[in-house]
Order: C-alpha cells, then sequence, then structure tokens
C-alpha cells in the first residue's frame, strides 16, 4: 500500500513537466558545491538546456531483474535467486527470451561479458566468482567455479601487464582481485578488508580500484602493484551509503542511496608502479539531491548524460557537460525500483525488478540513432 501511494505521488508529480523539472533543477544548483559562477552574473557558466528523453521501446516481464549485461545482440539478466534469463535484441522493439536458467545453474547479483574469447563472468551469490565459455550464448559451458570470502555482489574485468584480472565486491569481506587468464583455473590473488560493512559494486581505471561500500559513505580507494599487491589509500566519507560507482574520462560518478548523486574529479592516477607513492585525489564537484532520491546505480550515456537510477523514482536524465553544475532534463518512470542499466550505443536497457527488462532509447534533439549491430 504504502508503495502504491509512493508510485502515486510521484507520477502526480511528474506530471507538472516542465516546471517540476525547472523547480528540481533549481535545488539542484543549490546543492552543488564549489560553483559559485553557476549561481552569479558576473563570469557565469552559461550551459544551454537540451531537451533529451528516455523513450520505452520493449518490456519483458520477468521477476526480481537485479542487472544487465550484453553482448552483442543478445542480453542477459540477472536475477539473483530466480536465476538468469537470455534475451535476443536483433530487433529492440521486440526483445525474444532464448533461454532460461535456473537458480540450479545460476544465482547472479550481477555478471559481465567479456570477448577473446567471449565469457561470462559472473559474481554469484552463493557459487562466488562463476565463468563460462559463452561463444554460443543460447548453449552456455561452464568453464570453473571460484568460492570466495562473503557473497560475491558486483564484479569488473580489466586487463593489467598481459593478464586478464576481476575485481569483486565481496558483502561482508570488502574487494578481491582474482586472475582469470585461465578461465578454467581461476585463483585469488589480491584481497582486502578493512572493516566493510557491505560491498556493493567495483570499479577499475587503470592501476586504480574504487570500492563503493555502505560502511559510514565509503568510497574506498585501492592501488594495485605489478606483484597484484593492493595498496589501501584512503576511504572518502560524506553522508550516505555508497552504492555504486562509475567513471567516464577524468570523472567519477557515486550512488549514494537517500543522499542522492556525487560527482568527482579524479586526479594523479598512477600509470606505473613508482607513481603509486603518490596518492590519487578525489574532488567533490557536486552532489546532486531529488527530494525523492533512493540512488542505487549511476550509467554514463553518450552525449555527456548520466542517468541516475533511482530506485522507485525510474531514471533521471541529467546533462553533465558543466560537472559542477549538472541540469536535470527528464525523468523516465519505471513500473518497479530501477536496480541498474546496460549501454551500447544511445539504447539503454534497464534492470527494473520485478517489472523485468526495459529497453528504452536515449532521443537528444537534434536528433541522433544507432542501432546495436
Amino acid at each position: 500500500m504504502q508503495r502504491a501511494l509512493r508510485k502515486f505521488i510521484r507520477r502526480v508529480v511528474s506530471s507538472l513537466g516542465t516546471l517540476s523539472l525547472v523547480a528540481s533543477a533549481m535545488v539542484l544548483l543549490v546543492a552543488c558545491r564549489n560553483s559559485p559562477e553557476s549561481l552569479s552574473g558576473n563570469g557565469a557558466k552559461v550551459v544551454s538546456p537540451r531537451k533529451a528523453h528516455l523513450i520505452q521501446v520493449a518490456h519483458v516481464p520477468l521477476p526480481t531483474a537485479r542487472a544487465v549485461a550484453l553482448q552483442g545482440r543478445f542480453v542477459w539478466v540477472a536475477q539473483n535467486f530466480a536465476g538468469a534469463t537470455l534475451l535476443d535484441l536483433s530487433d529492440p522493439t521486440s526483445p525474444t527470451i532464448v533461454r532460461r536458467f535456473a537458480p540450479t545453474d545460476l544465482q547472479p547479483l550481477h555478471f559481465q561479458v567479456v570477448d577473446k574469447p567471449p565469457t561470462l563472468v559472473v559474481a554469484d551469490r552463493f557459487r562466488g566468482l562463476v565463468i563460462w565459455d559463452v561463444a554460443s550464448p543460447d548453449q552456455p559451458t561452464s568453464l570453473s567455479e571460484l568460492r570466495l570470502p562473503g557473497i560475491a555482489t558486483h564484479v569488473d574485468v580489466f586487463t593489467f601487464n598481459g593478464r586478464r584480472l576481476a575485481a569483486v565486491a565481496c558483502g561482508g569481506e570488502g574487494l578481491t582481485v582474482c586472475d582469470i587468464t585461465d578461465p578454467r583455473a581461476p585463483r585469488i590473488v589480491a584481497h582486502a578488508n578493512r572493516g566493510t560493512d557491505y560491498s556493493r559494486r567495483v570499479k577499475t581505471v587503470g592501476r586504480l580500484i574504487l570500492l563503493a561500500d555502505n560502511f559510514d559513505g565509503g568510497l574506498k580507494v585501492f592501488g594495485l602493484r605489478d606483484s597484484l599487491e593492493l595498496v589501501p589509500y584512503y576511504q572518502v566519507r560524506i553522508p550516505g551509503f555508497c552504492e555504486a560507482a562509475a567513471v567516464k574520462e577524468d570523472l567519477v560518478f557515486c550512488a549514494y542511496r537517500t543522499y542522492g548523486t556525487a560527482i568527482f574529479r579524479l586526479k594523479n592516477v598512477p600509470t606505473n608502479e613508482s607513481a603509486l607513492d603518490t596518492p590519487p585525489t578525489l574532488e567533490l564537484l557536486c552532489q546532486l539531491y531529488r527530494t525523492k532520491d533512493y540512488v542505487r546505480d549511476v550509467v554514463p550515456l553518450e552525449n555527456d548524460f548520466l542517468a541516475v537510477l533511482n530506485s522507485e523514482g525510474g531514471v533521471d536524465l541529467y546533462d553533465v557537460r558543466d560537472p559542477q553544475a549538472p541540469l536535470l532534463v527528464s525523468d523516465f518512470l519505471t513500473p518497479d525500483v530501477a536496480m541498474s542499466a546496460a549501454v551500447l550505443h544511445n539504447w539503454v536497457c534497464v534492470a527494473a525488478w520485478d517489472a523485468g527488462l526495459l529497453v528504452t532509447r536515449l532521443e537528444v534533439q537534434p536528433k541522433s540513432a544507432a542501432v546495436p549491430e
């Protein structure tokens, strides 16, 4: 009943259209830090507003859709205790279910597809790190399972000194780094647990690993040595529970639940072993707040837009050309909780919990279109 009432209120507020967006943008500017020029007349930095929307083109009902991974024309949907589903997105307006995977096969909280060879790397609630050969997506082959400390909640695969590694956020046990160069024989090469409450997601940037953690707003920053030893730098403590981190160029976007979204500028990224002695810096540029906030994920889009997945509030779309003074340009209401999203060109696939998979297209004026291959 309370959820239905909240949805009704949000739809009423959304129906106010442009007025509500202008009001939200005004609140947004007040919340931004270090940007007095955006509020003053002298020397003001003016960013012309752009019109952009997420347009829904398809909806596939699925239970507990939590995460999405793209593999060419295929879409993998992680459904936690309900298993997983593979869909064909050859026609984005009419996705077809290719195969369902039972919980006995997989219970993914997140997964990522990597190529050469095509591999699905899975953060599985009970199995730890699971690796499948998905050269034929409809007939995957299990290559290995690696038990990890805690609960594997999120994975980010990256290449380091010729090796393929997987950074895994482990709920209750911090960060684990695995060598998956041989996908049939993965092994743990590094682990760090600094009193972590519940690690949510992980993002790698060269030699840096950013760990989104619920503990005290804890965005934790690590470096990685050639020996694969983790270098713990610091923890960013601002109000809220850090749910997710995303990176685009020198900007870091973080989800903080009811405390909205934080935008940082990342500086001094180490490019070699000796540079690890100088800690990188994260400069807080702005914090975005809306009264309906319960931010679960942040996803950079094309053309300097940012999708903020706002739980039952749906997906908020921001223009971040000026990261110190972002503009809210539109919002897209979802039938259920907006959990996460995956992007290919201007196509955005949203995992919306019990509403399933929503396929949307980012439309910007002037209009530009791109179709998945």
